[in-house]
């Protein structure tokens, strides 16, 4: 497992003013990778870990890819490829404030297993800001990070999402694919 540490402008944990654990799902099906389009940004399927409750990553993931995907999936199906650990300056919200946040999000692989249209659950936010599921493939991923958005948290996700990019063909190629 890769952990990745990002912190360009050398923040500490006091300069820190939201924490946040997130788990994301790497689901793969050949060459293709399931995303999410929501809110003008791609992103993985996931989403945050109730540390209130003690919940695990990998047991977050499970709850939220049946929230997204309406299906199932187990402990032993998903194996954590990386962890990435983010001191974030100057973070935009969805409420319009820039915050100090630490981030540290768990991705973990799996074959993707479909989507179960009626077991699926959006939030009343996830309906109106259009959240859909797509398989495409890396090289097509690859791609949404030079795509323009609206929304002024891209560029965060779209660093995310190369660091993700790159452990997936990382991994593609440990195996002998390209």
């Amino acid at each position: 497992m890769k952990t990745v540490e990002l912190n360009d402008n050398n923040l500490t944990l006091n300069d820190i003013s939201k924490f946040e654990h997130k788990s994301r799902a790497i689901l793969m099906q050949g060459d293709m990778i399931l995303v999410a389009s929501y809110g003008g940004v791609f992103l993985l399927p996931g989403g945050k870990v109730d540390e209130d409750k003690n919940e695990s990553s990998k047991l977050a993931l499970i709850r939220e890819l049946k929230e997204e995907t309406g299906v199932n999936y187990t402990l032993d199906e998903l194996t954590q490829v990386l962890t990435l650990r983010w001191f974030q300056s100057s973070y935009p919200t969805r409420s319009k404030d820039v915050i100090n946040r630490y981030l540290e999000t768990d991705y973990f692989i799996a074959d993707f297993k479909g989507i179960d249209l009626n077991n699926v659950h959006r939030t009343e936010k996830e309906l109106k800001d259009g959240f859909s599921l797509k398989l495409i493939s890396i090289e097509e991923f690859a791609k949404t990070l030079s795509v323009g958005s609206d929304n002024p948290r891209k560029k965060f996700f779209d660093k995310e999402n190369e660091i993700v990019i790159d452990t997936i063909r990382s991994i593609r190629e440990s195996r002998g694919r390209k």
